[in-house]
């Protein structure tokens, strides 16, 4: 399930990026790059075979965003049969499916690799680690209706809307689902530490500090960094 891509988290990146492609293509051929969450979407029109201009951009995507929206239920109202998450590979193979008409075979041969990083950035996995783990983390705030929050089971799908384009789905994880998950990682864990009979390196030296080398039969020499030799530069003059 975690390795699925959410194709409406998908839709709304490629609907945001869309919104902002004469910031984010400053000039012909010249890629601007303001945060990490744009490098999946530069990756993605580096190796697509475009020409590097907003209109190119924009037709290219907005074909891409209507092939989602046939296959996958990606907006409010679409028939509920049509799923909501699917393998990489079926979502690629929908999108390869919508250029085979014109003269856009150098695109088409080059999407399924173009689009590998813009589908792992929406992966429920990724989805999960950055939009719940780093902003619980970072900025102590995550985006979450409370009521669904604690009714849901399992992950589900949002409304989402937006000033620059049509409303969207994204998937949220309820606090269930998050108890369940955080409870079998810590026994899969558990399971791991106790079949090594190893502690990792910085749990190591945490726990035991200064009777560190009394236990060294203890660690976890393959979570023990190698060292790199650093070799300052020259400075001229």
């Amino acid at each position: 399930m975690f390795e699925s891509v959410s194709v409406g988290d998908l839709y709304f990146d490629l609907a945001r990026h869309r919104a902002f492609l004469e910031l984010l293509i400053e000039q012909p051929g010249r890629l601007c790059r303001y945060s990490r969450d744009d490098d999946p979407m530069i990756e993605f029109l580096w190796e697509c075979g475009v020409p590097l201009t907003a209109n190119h951009a924009e037709r290219l995507l907005g074909r891409i965003m209507r092939a989602l929206q046939a296959n996958f239920r990606v907006i409010p109202g679409q028939l509920k049969k049509k799923r909501l998450r699917a393998r990489p590979a079926t979502v690629t193979q929908a999108v390869v499916t919508a250029f085979r008409s014109g003269r856009v075979r150098e695109t088409r041969d080059a999407l399924p690799n173009a689009l590998a990083p813009l589908l792992r950035a929406n992966t429920l996995a990724a989805i999960l680690y950055d939009s719940y783990r780093c902003e619980a983390i970072h900025s102590g705030e995550v985006d979450l209706d409370e009521r669904e929050f604690f009714r849901q089971d399992r992950p589900y799908w949002r409304r989402g809307e937006s000033d620059y384009f049509d409303p969207y789905l994204y998937v949220a994880f309820p606090a269930k689902f998050l108890a369940r998950l955080l409870r079998d990682c810590i026994k899969t864990y558990r399971h791991h530490l106790m079949s090594k009979q190893r502690v990792p390196a910085r749990v190591f030296f945490r726990i035991f500090e200064d009777e560190a080398y009394a236990k060294l039969e203890m660690l976890d020499e393959d979570t023990v960094q190698d060292s790199h030799l650093l070799r300052p530069s020259r400075s001229g003059g």
